[in-house]
């Protein structure tokens, strides 16, 4: 089992809620010192290492859990976000277009949360397996891409490969992506979802800037990102 991180404005009250998830043997460690440290660097540094759940208390406003997700580096760490009442569809789409994993209330039974957490740790077992496959030379670079990418990272790309060399605005990518106006919420979820999308190529292709920032127009495809698609994994 591994290591759940809580991060909250007010220990105390996380107790409960701490006790049920020990209950299912999972250690938890539940912090405001990590959420401050977080607020002085903007990062949550080398504790992203040793929690592959992060959890954002309901304590802890929209907007500073919206900034805390953006800052999540590495693709390992799922972020749970805690609500204190059930989430409608609509806020649910919120959150999921936002980057959060899952959303729990702490009312959740034990027999959901069991479930939901069985879940990620086989998804952890299952990544830890697939980074060993992903050294074989048998898996393309291509599709080891594609693991990193979260769905929403996926469908942006491929609206920008399917734009080929032009350029697609910000305000294009929202709403082909997200069927909504452009507001400075998604418009900000656009420029963070490139970003981790860059960092992604970079690391699979060694590519820098695989995806180009052409200033005030938008993104498009680097031209030798580009060719590596197109030629190496000959996708229509």
């Amino acid at each position: 089992m591994f290591c759940i991180l809580i991060l909250t404005n007010n220990i105390s009250n996380e107790k409960n809620f701490c006790e049920k998830i020990q209950q299912l043997n999972y250690e938890v460690f539940c912090s405001t010192l990590i959420l401050n440290y977080w607020r002085e660097n903007n990062s949550l540094g080398k504790w992203e290492d040793y929690f592959p759940i992060v959890m954002l208390s309901e304590t802890v406003s929209d907007l500073e859990a919206s900034e805390l997700l953006k800052s999540v580096a590495s693709k390992r760490t799922a972020v749970f976000r805690i609500v204190d009442t059930s989430v409608d569809e609509q806020k649910a789409e919120i959150l999921k277009n936002e980057g959060f994993q899952e959303w729990i209330t702490k009312n959740e039974s034990f027999n959901e949360l069991r479930e939901l957490l069985f879940i990620y740790s086989a998804k952890q077992i299952n990544q830890e397996k697939e980074n060993k496959e992903n050294k074989s030379p048998s898996i393309s670079s291509w599709k080891l891409l594609k693991i990193k990418l979260s769905p929403v990272e996926e469908r942006i790309l491929d609206v920008l490969i399917e734009a080929k060399a032009a350029t697609v605005s910000r305000e294009d990518l929202v709403k082909i992506i997200w069927r909504e106006d452009p507001n400075n919420s998604n418009l900000s979820q656009v420029s963070y979802r490139i970003k981790r999308i860059k960092h992604s190529i970079e690391e699979v292709f060694d590519i820098p800037d695989g995806v180009v920032t052409d200033w005030r127009k938008g993104y498009r495809l680097n031209d030798e990102f580009y060719q590596k698609i197109y030629e190496s994994y000959e996708l229509a």
